[in-house]
């Protein structure tokens, strides 16, 4: 982890660090998160000092075993996780994967990110616009409702005012 940041109205921003598949980049936490990775940091800790390895607070990996070693592999915990909790499969029986956070991530932010741009989104996510455009293609009149909605309200009061002045 790399840290926090203030921006200039004083509100501070968790910035994580993290490796894809062939490329590196920081990225911005949800605040939500931070509660969850101060739980992280305390188990490192006390890890730490249970199994004698030097925990400085800010090189090792968030996601290590017990003796700080990375994790390089979550595909193993993670449906082991899914099936002792149920979670294994979807409503309409699906196999989930962890790239059904990222389905999930990216689903929300664009319905309810309040005017995200795709730009940031697809810095934030690691990937390109491009990218976002053909896969969530599907959510754009989602995305729009308001705005076409909006338009055909104008239009209508226009059309309404048009008429009642004739």
């Amino acid at each position: 982890m790399n840290g926090t940041q203030k921006d200039g109205a004083g509100n501070e921003s968790i910035i994580l660090s993290v490796s894809g598949k062939a490329k590196s980049r920081d990225l911005v936490a949800n605040d939500v998160c931070r509660e969850y990775l101060n739980r992280i940091l305390e188990r490192h800790k006390q890890s730490a000092a249970k199994y004698n390895w030097k925990f400085t607070g800010t090189d090792e990996f968030v996601f290590s075993d017990h003796l700080g070693r990375r994790i390089k592999s979550m595909k193993g915990n993670f449906e082991a996780l899914l099936k002792d909790s149920g979670l294994a499969k979807d409503k309409s029986g699906k196999k989930r994967s962890l790239s059904s956070f990222r389905i999930y991530y990216c689903t929300m932010r664009l319905l309810k990110g309040q005017n995200i741009d795709l730009y940031d989104l697809a810095l934030q996510m690691g990937t390109s616009v491009e990218l976002l455009q053909k896969t969530y293609s599907r959510l754009t009149a989602r995305l729009k409702a308001h705005k076409i909605k909006s338009v055909g309200q104008r239009a209508s009061a226009t059309s309404t005012a048009a008429t009642t002045e004739r």
